[in-house]
């Protein structure tokens, strides 16, 4: 049986939805899009039996994420080992590398200020470039901590855990938290090298 990421997830009702959800689930120009994201997801391992409910809800942007570099990696090739939930892949092989994926997100329960997707992609290029682009470093900053400094039940960091030790890690991160945020570009973000210990992004 093939599963649809648009397909509302049990007792899921549309309206509880998220507002990037409902739009790209709905407008005819996502038809495309919309059959792509399938066609990868089919295969795509859902470890936690979470990703569709997170995707259809308040994890969308981070699930897209997700979905790309799944899609991404296997297109190179790689050899994805997704047995465990995090971190979210774990590559095998002869050059093997433990990925995270994270997003800088609007806060939680802001209202969409757009009344439709023409009117949002109006919003894509910010008023304040310099204003944004300080937004958007801290916004990456606030979202790579995150991961830094989290810890599993058992007080490991993803990089700490038995199926991944000693294997290199790397945080992937995308920005989401206004519609403007993909219009900022990696290296407006300088990380420096602190401690070869600790993984960098």
């Amino acid at each position: 049986m093939n599963r649809s990421l648009f397909d509302l997830a049990r007792k899921l009702k549309l309206e509880k939805a998220s507002r990037e959800f409902r739009d790209v689930r709905e407008a005819h120009g996502y038809t495309a899009a919309r059959c792509l994201m399938d066609e990868v997801f089919a295969d795509f391992p859902d470890v936690d039996h979470s990703f569709v409910r997170e995707f259809q809800t308040a994890g969308f942007s981070a699930r897209v994420l997700e979905l790309a570099l799944f899609a991404a990696l296997r297109e190179q090739g790689k050899e994805l080992d997704r047995t465990s939930p995090a971190p979210d892949f774990v590559v095998r092989g002869d050059a093997p590398v433990a990925i995270e994926a994270t997003t800088t997100n609007p806060p939680q329960g802001e209202p969409a200020e757009d009344v439709d997707i023409a009117s949002a992609v109006r919003r894509l290029i910010p008023d304040d470039l310099e204003a944004a682009e300080a937004e958007f470093v801290f916004q990456i900053g606030k979202a790579l901590r995150r991961k830094l400094d989290h810890r599993d039940a058992q007080g490991h960091a993803y990089w700490e855990k038995p199926h991944v030790e000693g294997v290199p890690f790397v945080l992937a991160v995308q920005s989401f938290h206004n519609p403007s945020a993909l219009f900022h570009h990696g290296p407006a973000v300088d990380v420096p090298l602190r401690d070869s210990r600790r993984p960098h992004p």
